[in-house]
């Protein structure tokens, strides 16, 4: 069994995806394998921009970066699913986008008890 790891780096854009999938279906036919991946580029920094945003509560801006991040994973969905890649969205997706809307709001509400 191999266990492969990629970073952000090989999840930076659709073809470094298309790579890695390769990397993966190859070493797929040798032996067993485990993938393990880390966020997609610049995922990781925009997460840590939202928490920042929370504290100000800046809701022009964490709506600006809730919604790149939703072009970023859609346009990888619509990639990998081309046929009806809005049922795979709403069905496996979505919801994790209003639990990190949800999470931000909290963190929001929190954020002004603490300095209060």
């Amino acid at each position: 069994m191999r266990v492969l790891k990629f970073g952000w780096t090989s999840l930076k854009d659709l073809e470094m995806i298309s790579r890695t999938t390769e990397i993966v279906l190859d070493a797929k036919k040798e032996e067993e394998v485990i993938v393990v991946v880390s966020a997609m580029s610049k995922v990781t920094d925009k997460l840590i921009e939202l928490c920042n945003l929370a504290e100000k509560w800046d809701t022009t801006t964490i709506t600006k970066c809730l919604k790149l991040l939703k072009k970023k994973h859609y346009d990888v969905l619509k990639w990998l699913y081309t046929e009806n890649p809005e049922k795979v969205w709403e069905e496996n997706v979505e919801k994790s986008f209003e639990e990190l809307k949800y999470i931000i709001k909290w963190a929001s509400f929190l954020g002004s008890k603490i300095s209060d």
